[in-house]
């Protein structure tokens, strides 16, 4: 069964490879796929938690964080969210399956040294880590935009599918890497954002918002 379906996937990779590689694209796709390094990941979220709170911190200073700022887009909660799903994804990906299912890259497969684009990856290869945190920012943007601005998630989506097929054109995981990443960033994202979402809104109830007089 395993052996069908890496086989399965090896075809997949071939066939983009041979019909799917354009010149064009390669340095696209080189710049897409390093988007989710482990090491930039993590800004995304850091940056909307600092513009988030300095929103709070100017509204606080101005006198006007009353209830009305309850319906303000808050980029803090966003951030939290994306912060925490990334956090559960390292856990749940990088520190527990990787090591323990310690799936080879496809490039190491014999005669398939020729799929690999980028530099040798260090981690196994099940599942896509970069599938897992895009995914994952993707449905907290989703998340906290929605009824807002619905083009945002659908934007976010459309970058997590450009970096998920970026690991497949430039040869570094399977089809199933990146399909079982994607399931696995969408769990996470989910988890991530129902926690923060409960956890902020009580705090955001309790020590942020002053009733009306």
């Amino acid at each position: 069964m395993i052996q069908t379906i890496t086989e399965i996937d090896l075809a997949i990779l071939r066939f983009i490879h041979d019909h799917l590689h354009f010149p064009v694209l390669n340095e696209i796709m080189w710049f897409i796929t390093h988007l989710a390094e482990p090491f930039i990941a993590p800004i995304y979220p850091v940056i909307f938690i600092i513009i988030g709170t300095a929103i709070y911190l100017k509204r606080r200073r101005a006198g006007t964080l009353d209830e009305s700022f309850r319906g303000k887009f808050d980029f803090a909660r966003l951030g939290w969210m994306m912060g925490v799903a990334l956090l559960f994804g390292l856990i749940i990906c990088n520190l527990t399956l990787k090591p323990l299912i310690a799936r080879p890259r496809p490039y190491t497969v014999e005669g398939y040294d020729f799929l690999r684009m980028i530099e040798e990856q260090s981690e196994k290869s099940f599942p896509s880590g970069h599938s897992v945190a895009v995914f994952e920012i993707a449905f907290a943007v989703a998340f906290a935009t929605r009824g807002k601005g619905k083009k945002w998630g659908v934007i976010a989506y459309i970058f997590a599918v450009l970096v998920a097929y970026s690991r497949l054109y430039v040869g570094v995981h399977y089809p199933t890497d990146v399909i079982c990443g994607a399931l696995i960033g969408t769990i996470c994202g989910v988890l991530g954002c129902l926690l923060v979402d409960a956890i902020y809104k009580k705090f955001v109830e309790k020590h942020i918002y002053k009733p009306k007089a």
